[in-house]
């Protein structure tokens, strides 16, 4: 019994699997072998570690490279830190690199095969690239793994959305939001309930994201827009200005990857005149339809877009 634990042991810290079957010829040489093999390996696990922390640290400082160049030392010292992988995969998408967040959410779950997060973060890049049926796939993994793994809702919904499963994206984002509400996950459903003509349900759910975060434009544009198709026009006219005192003290684009957004403001800016820069929000509105496969609102994009050139051109 001693020798047989022992054996496990240093396959589980040596990461050799079934391959390391050593026959010790005493369990007392056996726990010697362990006890050494502790001294040797446990170090290199507590700098590895301390460098992931290190990076945990950049990462949600909003330093990405150095959050890289800390993962990429943890990996130096254990080839098989799949957390490493794993959150420099993130690092990597934050920066734009979808590829190398892809290879290394694959190394992560070669590792692990039962890593929930890098299946969902995984899922969720695929959404991202538009390959929306390959993102359902791991997200569906990931919740198998791990059911409350929120971000897997997210990406599954998102994925769904696009393929015009409104039903089931909604589905997504309510679990989703009973496990973490947040004003981002009211946002999402909000835009669903729109593009099925629900107003009053978009208004009430974009209050809510609103009440969360006072500080969410799109929410404002979005709101302001479906006040507007409200007949509420005084409303819609306070959300928008909200909205766009907001964008001027941030100074940022607030929704650089939400085609939803750009469509809301862009709507929002022809509703106030402002056409030129309505027309440029909306198109691209429609190019991140068509990065991420989402026809059915592409279409309806396009639409808006249509009339409004040929109101300016009128």
């Amino acid at each position: 019994m001693a020798l047989t634990m022992v054996r496990s042991a240093i396959q589980v810290l040596l990461g050799f699997g079934t391959a390391l079957l050593i026959p010790f010829p005493h369990p007392i040489l056996g726990i010697v072998l362990l006890l050494l093999l502790l001294a040797l390996f446990l170090p290199r696990s507590n700098a590895a570690n301390a460098c992931i922390s290190q990076g945990n640290t950049q990462y949600a400082a909003g330093n990405y490279q150095a959050a890289i160049d800390n993962y990429n030392r943890a990996i130096q010292i254990n080839p098989k830190a799949t957390v490493a992988y794993c959150n420099r995969g993130a690092a990597y998408a934050a920066l734009g690199n979808e590829q190398g967040a892809i290879e290394d959410y694959n190394r992560a779950i070669q590792l692990d095969p039962n890593f929930a997060q890098a299946y969902g973060e995984r899922g969720i890049i695929q959404v991202g690239l538009g390959n929306n049926q390959t993102a359902i796939k791991d997200c569906n993994r990931a919740i198998q793994i791990n059911p409350h793994y929120v971000r897997a809702y997210f990406g599954r919904g998102a994925a769904r959305s696009h393929q015009g499963d409104f039903e089931g994206a909604i589905q997504d984002f309510t679990e989703q939001l009973r496990l973490q509400p947040t004003a981002a996950v009211h946002y999402n459903i909000a835009v669903i309930q729109r593009f099925l003509g629900q107003q009053s349900e978009a208004i009430e759910t974009l209050t809510k994201a609103i009440q969360l975060n006072s500080q969410f434009a799109s929410a404002y544009y979005a709101r302001g827009n479906a006040q507007f198709e409200s007949d509420n026009r005084r409303q819609a006219l306070e959300d928008y200005q909200r909205a766009r005192q907001i964008e001027m003290a941030k100074n940022f684009n607030p929704f650089p990857n939400d085609e939803h957004g750009f469509y809301e403001r862009g709507l929002a800016l022809y509703r106030m005149d402002i056409r030129s820069a309505a027309i440029v929000d909306l198109e691209r509105s429609t190019e991140l339809c068509q990065k991420h496969q989402n026809q059915i609102f592409q279409q309806k994009v396009m639409d808006a877009l249509t009339e409004i050139q040929q109101q300016s051109v009128a």
